[in-house]
């Protein structure tokens, strides 16, 4: 399911299809976080241990693959 929602990123109609199918196959996705996301979707485990799936960055329409990939290198290495 990842692999499809990372190669279809940039389709916001896809993507609406692959989530309506993880909800219904009860499947977690959880919303961007400044603090979590990365560039692509990914899994995560949650507070109850059940594995998520976390929303890409740059599958927000505003946020391009350069800005997200900035924003998570500062992340990483510590706003200044």
């Amino acid at each position: 399911m990842i692999a499809l929602m990372n190669i279809d990123i940039e389709n916001s109609d896809k993507l609406r299809g692959y989530c309506t199918e993880a909800i219904k196959a009860d499947i977690k996705i959880l919303p961007p976080c400044i603090n979590r996301s990365d560039e692509y979707f990914k899994i995560e485990i949650n507070q109850n241990g059940d594995k998520c799936i976390r929303y890409g960055l740059c599958a927000i329409n505003s946020i391009s693959f350069k800005s997200s990939s900035m924003l998570i290198k500062r992340r990483r290495g510590g706003f200044k």
